[in-house]
C-alpha cells in the first residue's frame, strides 16, 4: 500500500509539473562534505580512517503556486561526486550484495557500508535507507546501492578518474524521475563493522573490523575539495565516446565543497622495498630489466591505525655501463600523445599505443581490488612527449574488469658522456598498491646492454612520499660474473666495482675481410672491406687501411662533395638527410653499413660514402654520411671522414679514418661492425699484377689497436697483352757538340698490362754534358719540396684515364747513391686534388752510352707520359757526332706488372736538313772518345 500511495503521489506531482510555472535555474545547492570522528568532530589526521564521510546535496527549488510548496527546478539525470585526491574506499573490506539480493532487498547485513537520508516528493518527506556495497559489474571498480522509499533503487558506481589526479569518482547515472528529489545526505562508514553502527543496520555486521575509508596522506595545507558535476533530464549534458561527461558542454554544471585539510603527515610511515636487476649475468649482452616495489601497509586496513604514505615520485638510477642497447631499435615503435589518449580501460591492445612501442610488461596488486591489474610500458615518441626529450616512456595500467586505467609519463635521461641512465615517474596517483612488477622484454633485442666488465654494480632507487617527508634511498646490487657467451669472465673481478679503466683489459680481436668482388686483373670491381668484433671485446673506434699496390680508383667523372655541404649535413636531422642528401649524387662512391648494439642481431645503419677534397694533408678524402635513424629515434647525422693518402713513389693508397663516434645523445653505440662497399660503377680498378698481396690495416679499439690483414690475389693476368710504344725527339742543333732538347713520349696501349719498369739506353750519338750539370737537389730537399730552381732540367706530364686532368711537374737532377745523379720527375694535380707522384730514373753508362732506368712504375694505367729535357746552354745532352748523318736508335726495355717483358728500338728523331748525295760519315771515332771523356767527367 505504501508503494502504491507513493506511486500515485509521484504521478500527480509529475502532472502538476507540466503546468506553467515561473522559470528558475536547475542546479545544486547546500553542498556539504565532512569527514568525522566517532564524536562527530572533524577527522583530519592524515592517513587515518574517519568514522564517517558525510555528503549533503540538494537541488535548486522554486515555489509552485499550484502545489503550494517548493518543487525541484528540474530533474537530476546524473550526479558525479569527485572525491579529494588521496581519499580511498576499500570495497574488499566488507561483504558484497548481489544484484538479485539487492533488488529483492535481502542484502547481507555485512554488506552495509552506510546510510542515506533522502528528501523526496515533498520538502518535508525524508526517509533513511541503508547503503550497501554491491557486486560490481564488469567495467566498474565498486558499486553502492540503496532504495528510496523502498520503491526506487539507486546505484552509485565507483571508479577511478581516468585522468590525473586519478581520484575516486562516485557517479549516479539515469536518476529516476519517479520521485521528485529534493535533498540527500549520505553517510559512508569508515569502519562498517564498528558496533556503533549496529542500530542503523539492526544488529552486528558479522564481519571483521577493517577500514573502509582512508583519508589522504598528503598535507598540502589546502582544504580537501570535493567536486560535484550534474546535468538534468531537461537539459542533458553531452558525453564522450566512453560515456564520460564532455565538460565543454555548458549543460554540465560544476560545483564544489571543501572540508578541513588533513594534518600531521610527518608521522606517517613510508617503507617500500625495491628489487631491481638486469635479466642476465653476462657481460656486454642484451638484457631485460626487472623492477619491483613491494609495500606492506597493515595500517591501511587497521581501523585504529594509519596508512603509510603513497609514493609520489620514483627515481631509478642505473650504474654506468648498463645502458641502452641500439639493437633494440630494429622494429621498435613509439607511442604519440594522441595514441596514448586512446588508451582506456576497455581499449584493445594496439588500439592506442602501437604494439611495436611496448617495451615492458606490468603487473600491479592493490589491496583495493581482488584482481591483479595488468599493464605495459610503451616507448614515447622522441621529442613529442611531455618532457620534450629523446627518451621517455608511458606506464599504462588497465583493468577492463574494473574499468580502471592509469597512464603515467616517465622521463628517461641518458648522460651524454657516459650513457648512464636514470628514469623518473613523478606525480604518481595517490592510490595504494602492495606490489608493482615491471619486466622489460628479454632476447636479442632487449632494451639494455649489460656492463662490459665483470663486477658488482648498484642500482639506486629514490622514493619520494606524498607526505612531504624526506625521500628514502633503496639500493640493490647485481653481479656480472660471466662473459657474453656465458663462459668465464674476460675482464674485471667479481666483487669489484668495474670502471672505465677495465676496458683496457678487454680483448681486441677484430675480424677483418677485404677484397674486390671480381678478382680479375685490370677489371673494375666493387671493393668490399668488412670489420667486425664479438661481444665482450673493445668497441671499434677507427680503421686505417692500406690497399694493395695497383688497387686504385677512377676519379675521372666523379664530383667532390664540398665542405659546405658536409657542414650542412651535420646540422640536419637524420630523416631530413635521408629525404634530401646534402652531397651531390655524382660524388657518391659507395655505401657503408654500421652495425651497433649487443647480441647476435645488432641494428644496422646505412651510410653513404662520398668523394671529398683534401683533408689532413691528404690530396683526397672520403666522407661517410650516416643518418642516425634507428626505429623511432633520430639522432641526427654522423659524419666520419677518411683521409686517402697516395704514396708518391708507389701510388699505393693509405686510408686513415677519423675516430668513429662511440656515443650519440647519451646512447652508447657499441659499434660491432663496419662494412664498406665502394660500388660506384667503373670506380675501383684492380691491379695488373697477380702476385700474392694483401689488404693490411690497423683496427683501433678502446683503447687498444690491432693489426689486420686479408689476402689479396688476382687472376687472368696472362690474358693481358703488353706492347708499349716510345718516341724520342731531338730538337735543336744536329751537328757534333750541339746541345739538343729531348722529348720522350711513352704511350702504353689501352687494355695492356701496366708498365712496372722501363730502361732507356740512348745511342752513342748522345752523351751527358758534364759542363751543364749546374745544381743537383739533395734528397731531403726533394722530399720537402725545397729543390732550387737551378735543379730543374725539364718538364714532365702524365695523362691517365683515372683523372680528369693531367699530372704535371718538373724534371730534376737529384743526388743519388750512384755515380751519376738521378733524373727524377714529380707529377702534381691541381689544388682541389693535389695528388703527388714521382719517378726516379737511375742514370749510368752502358757500352759507352747513357742509360736511364726507372726501376718501379706504379701499377696504374696511363695513356701518355711526356718528359721534355731542356737544350742549348741548359741541355744535359751533347751530340757526339752529326746525328743527321745516319739513323740512330735507342734501346728500350720494359717489364710489365704481370711479368711480361718487351723490347723496342725507337728512332732518335731529329729535324735534319735534306742529305746530299755522296755525303760521308765523319768524326765517329772522335765523337766516341769525347763521349767517354764526358761520362768520366760527370762521374767525377
Amino acid at each position: 500500500m505504501k508503494r502504491l500511495a507513493l506511486c500515485l503521489t509521484a504521478t500527480a506531482l509529475a502532472l502538476f509539473a507540466l503546468a506553467p510555472a515561473a522559470k528558475a535555474d536547475f542546479g545544486l545547492k547546500g553542498l556539504e562534505v565532512a569527514f568525522l570522528d566517532s564524536l562527530g568532530a572533524p577527522a583530519d589526521q592524515a592517513g587515518s580512517h574517519p568514522h564517517a564521510w558525510d555528503t549533503t546535496l540538494a537541488l535548486e527549488t522554486r515555489f509552485d503556486s499550484g502545489l503550494g510548496f517548493e518543487v525541484p527546478d528540474g530533474s537530476a539525470k546524473t550526479i558525479r561526486v569527485s572525491a579529494p585526491p588521496g581519499l580511498i574506499a576499500n570495497p574488499t573490506t566488507t561483504a558484497r550484495c548481489t544484484t538479485l539480493e539487492f533488488l529483492d532487498e535481502v542484502c547481507p547485513v555485512g554488506s552495509q557500508v552506510g546510510v542515506t537520508d533522502v528528501t523526496y516528493s515533498q520538502p518535508d518527506i525524508t526517509e533513511r535507507s541503508p547503503v550497501f556495497s554491491l557486486a560490481a559489474p564488469p567495467g566498474v571498480a565498486a558499486k553502492l546501492g540503496f532504495f528510496v522509499a523502498d520503491v526506487v533503487p539507486v546505484t552509485i558506481e565507483g571508479s577511478v578518474n581516468p585522468n590525473p589526479p586519478y581520484n575516486i569518482l562516485a557517479t549516479l547515472r539515469y536518476i529516476s524521475q519517479a520521485l521528485p528529489f529534493y535533498r540527500a545526505k549520505t553517510t559512508i562508514w569508515g569502519n562498517p563493522a564498528d558496533p556503533s553502527h549496529d542500530p542503523d543496520r539492526g544488529g552486528p555486521a558479522g564481519i571483521p573490523e577493517r577500514a573502509f575509508l582512508t583519508l589522504p596522506r598528503s598535507c598540502s595545507g589546502q582544504p580537501l575539495n570535493t567536486g560535484f558535476l550534474t546535468d538534468s533530464w531537461q537539459r542533458p549534458g553531452a558525453t564522450g565516446p566512453d560515456g564520460s561527461p564532455d565538460l565543454s558542454d555548458p549543460n554540465w554544471l560544476s560545483e564544489s565543497a571543501g572540508s578541513p585539510p588533513v594534518v600531521n603527515c610527518a608521522g606517517l610511515g613510508f617503507d617500500p622495498e625495491v628489487t631491481a636487476a638486469p635479466t642476465t649475468p653476462n657481460a656486454q649482452s642484451p638484457s631485460g630489466f626487472d623492477f619491483s616495489i613491494d609495500v606492506d601497509d597493515p595500517g591501511l586496513t587497521d581501523p585504529d591505525g594509519s596508512a603509510e604514505s603513497d609514493i609520489k615520485k620514483v627515481l631509478v638510477t642505473l650504474p654506468e655501463g648498463l645502458s641502452v642497447n641500439p639493437s633494440s631499435a630494429d622494429g621498435l615503435g613509439a607511442c604519440s600523445e594522441s595514441q596514448l589518449a586512446k588508451e582506456s580501460a576497455s581499449s584493445d591492445f594496439g588500439e592506442g599505443c602501437p604494439a611495436a612501442s611496448k617495451v615492458a610488461e606490468v603487473e600491479v596488486q592493490t589491496p583495493l581490488l581482488e584482481e591483479t591489474l595488468g599493464g605495459s610500458v610503451f616507448l614515447a615518441t622522441p621529442f613529442e612527449n611531455p618532457f620534450d626529450t629523446l627518451l621517455a616512456g608511458y606506464l599504462v595500467i588497465k583493468s577492463p574488469e574494473r574499468g580502471v586505467a592509469v597512464k603515467l609519463a616517465g622521463k628517461i635521461e641518458a648522460d651524454p658522456n657516459t650513457g648512464q641512465l636514470s628514469a623518473s615517474f613523478d606525480e604518481n596517483p595517490q592510490l595504494p598498491f602492495s606490489a608493482l612488477d615491471v619486466r622489460f622484454k628479454i632476447g636479442n633485442r632487449a632494451p639494455l646492454i649489460t656492463p662490459s666488465t665483470c663486477g658488482v654494480y648498484e642500482i639506486e632507487t629514490e622514493l619520494h612520499p606524498w607526505s612531504g617527508n624526506p625521500p628514502i634511498l633503496e639500493t640493490d646490487t647485481f653481479t656480472i660474473d660471466h662473459g657474453p657467451d656465458g663462459g668465464a669472465c674476460r675482464a674485471g673481478d667479481p666483487g669489484k666495482a668495474a670502471n672505465s679503466a677495465d676496458a683496457a683489459s678487454l680483448p681486441l680481436s677484430p675480424l677483418f675481410d677485404a677484397g674486390t668482388l671480381s678478382p680479375i686483373a685490370k677489371a673494375f670491381s666493387p671493393l668490399l672491406a668488412r670489420v667486425s668484433r664479438p661481444d665482450g671485446s673493445q668497441i671499434l673506434k677507427g680503421l686505417n687501411l692500406d690497399l694493395p699496390q695497383g688497387l686504385t680508383g677512377k676519379l675521372a667523372g666523379v664530383a667532390t662533395c664540398p665542405q659546405s655541404s658536409l657542414d650542412a649535413a651535420t646540422s640536419k636531422s637524420g630523416q631530413a638527410e635521408l629525404a634530401n642528401p646534402s652531397c651531390p649524387a655524382q660524388s657518391q662512391v659507395g655505401t657503408v653499413d654500421v652495425g651497433a648494439g649487443a647480441g647476435p642481431t645488432p641494428f644496422h645503419a646505412k651510410g653513404t660514402a662520398y668523394l671529398a677534397g683534401p683533408y689532413k694533408g691528404a690530396p683526397i678524402s672520403v666522407a661517410v654520411i650516416t643518418p642516425a635513424v634507428a626505429g623511432p629515434f633520430d639522432l641526427g647525422v654522423v659524419l666520419v671522414k677518411a683521409a686517402a693518402q697516395v704514396d708518391s713513389k708507389t701510388a699505393q693508397i693509405h686510408v686513415q679514418s677519423d675516430p668513429l663516434p662511440h656515443i650519440l645523445q647519451g646512447i652508447p653505440l657499441q659499434v660491432r661492425s663496419v662494412h664498406v662497399n665502394t660500388d660506384r660503377p667503373d670506380f675501383t680498378l684492380n691491379p695488373t699484377s697477380c702476385d700474392p698481396m694483401s689488404l693490411d690495416g690497423t683496427i683501433f679499439g678502446s683503447p687498444g689497436a690491432a693489426a689486420v690483414s686479408s689476402r689479396f690475389q688476382l687472376s687472368d693476368c696472362t690474358r693481358l697483352a703488353f706492347k708499349p710504344r716510345m718516341t724520342l725527339r731531338l730538337k735543336g742543333p744536329t751537328k757534333r757538340s750541339g746541345h739538343p732538347a729531348l722529348t720522350i713520349a711513352l704511350r702504353p696501349r689501352a687494355g695492356d698490362a701496366n708498365i712496372a719498369s722501363v730502361s732507356v739506353a740512348l745511342p752513342r750519338s748522345e752523351f751527358l754534358e758534364n759542363a751543364h750539370i749546374r745544381t743537383v737537389c739533395t734528397r731531403p730537399d726533394f722530399a720537402a719540396d725545397r729543390c732550387p730552381a737551378a735543379a730543374i732540367y725539364g718538364e714532365a706530364s702524365v695523362t691517365t684515364p683515372l683523372l680528369d686532368y693531367p699530372l704535371t711537374g718538373h724534371a730534376y737532377l737529384r743526388s743519388s747513391d750512384n755515380l751519376l745523379p738521378d733524373l727524377v720527375t714529380d707529377f702534381r694535380g691541381p689544388a682541389h686534388q693535389p695528388i703527388k707522384l714521382e719517378t726516379a730514373g737511375r742514370t749510368d753508362s752502358i757500352k759507352g752510352g747513357i742509360r736511364t732506368t726507372i726501376d718501379f712504375v706504379p701499377d696504374a694505367p696511363f695513356t701518355k707520359a711526356l718528359v721534355r729535357l731542356q737544350g742549348a746552354n741548359k741541355g744535359l745532352l751533347v751530340n757526339s757526332r752529326d746525328i743527321c748523318a745516319r739513323t740512330y736508335r735507342a734501346t728500350v726495355r720494359y717489364t710489365a706488372h704481370n711479368g711480361d717483358t718487351y723490347r723496342e728500338r725507337p728512332k732518335m728523331v731529329a729535324k735534319c736538313p735534306k742529305r746530299r748525295r755522296g755525303g760521308k760519315r765523319r768524326g765517329h771515332k772522335r765523337g766516341a772518345k769525347q763521349s767517354a771523356g764526358t761520362l768520366r767527367g760527370a762521374a767525377r
